[in-house]
């Protein structure tokens, strides 16, 4: 069993890369997330959230049995994602907590309190409501006092999970933060002792073993309009980040296997992220190129023959200058490319669902006039199908809705190596004739505008330039061989209907050599 907690809102970040993983194909075809933050309504850890609703939505659609649309095999939507609990955990709810609230009458002890928590609404009276604003030591002290009330959903839920334990089933858990900020940086290694010690108290270590995913700094942001304001300032990232290491280093000498493993991955060029939030919705962040090298080491975990290093792992790529495929690391000890292909697949189906999507929630009688001669309408039986009883337009909705996000994912990724990373080519994929125009830098918490629809020359331009060929001498798979094959019934032929359709158009999205195809 895999379970992967995001701790904060670059935490959150992590979780949204590696659902996009997984669904792909790269990663467990179960994985339990949970989330971390003591700020309610961060967006970072909102779209995280809603990424995981709308995979599970297509999901019940395309996958339960007796559903009238049902995939017929191949990997779309095979993956699921329970969430731990009804939702994430907010160590502290009441509005206006402050750590002095939260530690009570100290009574003999404030002297002691003074010297760690400056007085005053610099610390010890500062409203908690946006999160722990950088300090990571007082979110330390809020986090522990609240991660022992045993009431909380959350945590009941977790231990229940972990004790699968005791009865032999690997249990792998992932805790994902940042060294900087403030909920990440406080939460990532507090929650992961105290999971240890619960543990070690209940004695199921055996088949337990847990990774840390820590994000150095990869991203720059505008100073807040008030300077003297207690929030995060993007200036002090390294110094910050610079304590948090040597925190680690002194812990893994006092407290040896804290981390089964512990991937660090930062970024020699940080992006620009061109605005300050001080938290809750205006925290959505747009999707950065770190946080995929952060999923895939994550999903490298979970791979079911790998053995932990009990070490520290860190992220490179081959060329100062650039990003490729052949720079991610691929969670498949026996394929290396397996990123490229079925991240790829992804990206391409996608560009596919923007012209046969709007197709196929058509109803039957408009289908019968415009397509009844054509061979995917024939092969796949679609003049069959009860559409009065069971319409299309749901099940392909819950289908483009998870697409549409993916590639707003791809399209952030892909502009801010391009726009705001300097001198970084970016060579995995290209987005970009599936976009309204460019990103609006200016918006930077939702930047990216997908188009509705594309016509067919559009959606056979579209397709064959999203993923290139890794081998420039080879020539993939293009729009035109994908309508053959589809005309042909193939691949997955023994499936019929909406389903087996969608689950064709997605099997023949791989990248593939048009030569090695036929």
């Amino acid at each position: 069993m895999d379970i992967l907690i995001g701790v904060g809102g670059t935490g959150a970040k992590v979780v949204e890369a590696t659902l996009h993983a997984c669904a792909a194909g790269l990663g467990p075809s179960e994985l339990h997330v949970g989330f971390v933050d003591q700020d309610r309504g961060n967006g970072n850890v909102s779209r995280a959230m809603e990424t995981r609703e709308v995979l599970e939505q297509a999901r019940r659609l395309w996958r339960t049995p007796g559903e009238s649309h049902l995939l017929g095999g191949g990997e779309l939507f095979a993956c699921q994602f329970p969430l731990i609990g009804n939702d994430r955990w907010v160590p502290h709810l009441e509005d206006g907590t402050t750590l002095l609230r939260i530690l009570g009458d100290l009574q003999g002890d404030q002297p002691l309190a003074n010297l760690l928590f400056a007085p005053g609404v610099r610390e010890q009276e500062l409203e908690l409501d946006l999160g722990y604003r950088g300090l990571a030591h007082i979110g330390s002290a809020a986090i522990t006092h609240a991660i022992g009330r045993e009431e909380e959903p959350f945590w009941k839920a977790l231990r229940t999970l972990i004790q699968r334990a005791q009865n032999g089933e690997p249990v792998r858990l992932v805790l994902a933060g940042s060294a900087f900020g403030g909920t990440g940086a406080s939460g990532f290694p507090t929650i992961a002792r105290l999971i240890r010690k619960w543990l070690t108290t209940e004695g199921i270590e055996e088949n337990f073993s847990m990774a840390g995913v820590l994000m150095l700094p990869y991203f720059n942001f505008d100073p807040p309009p008030n300077l003297t304001d207690n929030f995060a300032k993007s200036e002090l990232l390294l110094t910050q980040t610079r304590d948090a290491l040597n925190y680690y280093h002194a812990l893994e000498r006092r407290e040896p296997g804290l981390f089964d493993d512990l991937f660090l991955v930062g970024w020699d060029r940080r992006a620009n992220l061109g605005y300050f939030s001080p938290g809750k919705g205006e925290q959505r962040n747009p999707a950065l190129l770190p946080e995929l090298f952060a999923a895939l080491g994550i999903c490298t975990f979970y791979e079911r023959d790998y053995i932990p290093t009990h070490g520290v792992l860190a992220t490179a790529r081959e060329s100062d200058g650039s990003v490729a495929w052949s720079d991610l690391p691929s969670p498949d000890p026996n394929d290396r490319d397996a990123p490229y292909r079925l991240l790829g697949r992804q990206l391409r189906f996608a560009a596919a669902l923007k012209f046969w999507g709007p197709m196929l929630k058509k109803q039957q009688g408009w289908w019968d006039k415009k397509f009844a001669r054509d061979g995917w309408h024939v092969h796949f039986k679609l003049d069959t199908l009860d559409y009065d009883a069971a319409p299309p337009a749901e099940a392909v909705d819950a289908a483009s809705r998870y697409f549409d996000l993916l590639l707003k994912w791809a399209a952030a990724i892909q502009l801010y190596v391009s726009n705001r990373t300097p001198d970084l080519a970016f060579g995995l994929w290209n987005v970009q004739p599936l976009l309204e125009g460019t990103a609006n830098f200016a918006k930077p918490q939702d930047p990216i505008v997908l188009r509705a629809g594309l016509r067919e020359q559009e959606w056979s331009a579209a397709f064959d330039a999203v993923i290139a060929a890794q081998v420039e001498s080879n020539r993939l798979t293009d729009a035109a061989w994908i309508t053959k094959s589809l005309n042909i019934g193939q691949p997955l032929a023994s499936s019929s209907g909406l389903g087996g359709i969608m689950g064709a158009l997605h099997v023949a999205s791989i990248p593939t050599d048009i030569t090695a195809a036929r």
